[in-house]
């Protein structure tokens, strides 16, 4: 399982062209968030990644294939 979310990761970071981009578990509310600098919010589809929390200079997100992939 963990292969196949460090592959999402993987994959998320390509579409983006960023490697900074990582996963959190810090939140007692979701398992996996996908945390990138809030910065990057501009280029964030909506549609796709649901923002699930924020931090000082960081956005999380979450999208239906990582909560697919969690469960």
């Amino acid at each position: 399982m963990k292969a196949k979310l460090d592959k999402y990761l993987e994959k998320v970071q390509k579409a983006f062209k960023s490697k900074v981009i990582t996963y959190t578990t810090m939140s007692k509310k979701f398992r996996y968030e996908l945390e990138m600098p809030e910065d990057m919010h501009k280029l964030v589809d909506s549609d796709i990644y649901i923002n699930t929390s924020n931090a000082k200079g960081r956005r999380r997100y979450q999208t239906d294939e990582l909560r697919e992939l969690i469960n």
